[in-house]
């Protein structure tokens, strides 16, 4: 029990250093330095991904591209989101981006997990590479799969009401 004790409480650390940590909410101001043609992500009451073309006191306008249809591109929309109906306004991350960095988040929480059922006194040491490798190698494609959606993968926080 004390041979595994170490390796979880490294795993604990690790997972709480992918944490991200406590920013400030950010200004209206860092939002109305941004260029138009930023890539956001803009929360009110339902997630707008946009490019920015334009910000004022009273609100941001963007554009938003729908995805492809049958008959080729589809037109482009210009939507307002006011003010006070924004709760935070995010820089979009690209999905290569995303999918890269979920995998290797991923590929270490198996590796982890793999160093952790070495430990395992139990273990007579057979095959001791290739459970963290298959761990690895699972964790990073759970990872780049599943871990494209939610908060983390709309990247920096620019404002938070």
């Amino acid at each position: 029990m004390r041979n595994l004790l170490r390796p979880a409480c490294l795993l604990v650390l690790a997972l709480l250093s992918t944490l991200p940590a406590a920013a400030s909410k950010g200004s209206w101001d860092d939002v109305k330095a941004l260029y138009p043609g930023t890539a956001l992500v803009v929360r009110s009451n339902q997630r707008h991904s946009c490019a920015l073309v334009a910000v004022d006191d009273a609100g941001i306008v963007c554009d938003t591209v729908p995805p492809d249809s049958l008959l080729g591109q589809a037109p482009t929309y210009r939507f307002r989101v006011e003010r006070p109906d924004i709760r935070s306004v995010r820089l979009a991350r690209s999905r290569p981006e995303t999918v890269w960095l979920r995998g290797a988040e991923g590929m270490g929480v198996g590796l982890a997990l793999g160093a952790i059922a070495l430990a395992h006194p139990g273990n007579s040491g057979g095959g001791a590479i290739g459970v963290p490798l298959v761990l690895a190698i699972l964790g990073a494609g759970i990872g780049a799969t599943v871990g494209n959606h939610g908060t983390l993968a709309a990247g920096v926080r620019v404002y938070e009401r």
